[in-house]
């Protein structure tokens, strides 16, 4: 008897993102058989974008076999987050995949970081610019050893923000010298 499995076409999808469902239709299609499917890096693609090829391989990865019936893509996930950048760089814009980080990262975090290629700055991967918040420069200084009672640290987070519009990239050194300003009072001899 000669094997028909053989003669089956291989069904592909491709999703664009107008609705936001885009990785929810794809990963559908994977789950009743497609083994083809269409997906960019980010999700760049026209009008809303397409389904995004690390969502779909983070998914796999962490689904695939127990929901999605074995498949698997051979993909090295920690070149994800590199590639991700680089993509992000050329186009001008970011896909930001951080919230609550600081709160309880297991929480928030459905994929870890590493498991993507990124390498945390700390122990909440914290990593200090323009944007960054009391709070993060508050964990931050408190992983560096420092605690500040609320009006000092009020006064560094302002002396931050105005290094943090200077300066793309804090370093721990760049926060110890603002720290050291604010805490050592010079001695008379």
């Amino acid at each position: 008897m000669e094997d028909t499995t053989q003669l089956l076409p291989i069904l592909a999808v491709h999703f664009h993102n107008d609705l936001g469902l885009a990785t929810a239709n794809t990963l559908a299609g994977i789950y009743v058989g497609v083994r083809q499917v269409d997906v960019t890096i980010n999700g760049i693609g026209e009008r809303a974008g397409n389904a995004s090829l690390e969502e779909i391989v983070m998914a796999i990865k962490c689904r695939g076999e127990e929901v999605l019936g074995g498949v698997y893509t051979g993909i090295n996930t920690k070149h994800i987050f590199t590639t991700s950048n680089m993509i992000s760089k050329i186009r001008k814009s970011t896909k930001n995949i951080t919230d609550g980080i600081l709160k309880n990262k297991g929480t928030y975090e459905f994929v870890s970081a590493e498991d993507v290629g990124f390498i945390r700055a700390s122990e909440h991967g914290i990593r200090l610019g323009k944007l960054s918040g009391r709070h993060a420069l508050k964990i931050k200084i408190l992983e560096l050893g420092y605690n500040f009672e609320e009006k000092q640290l009020e006064d560094l987070f302002w002396r931050f923000k105005s290094m943090a519009g200077r300066k793309k990239n804090i370093t721990d050194d760049d926060l110890r010298a603002l720290i050291l300003d604010e805490t050592i009072v010079p001695q008379i001899a």
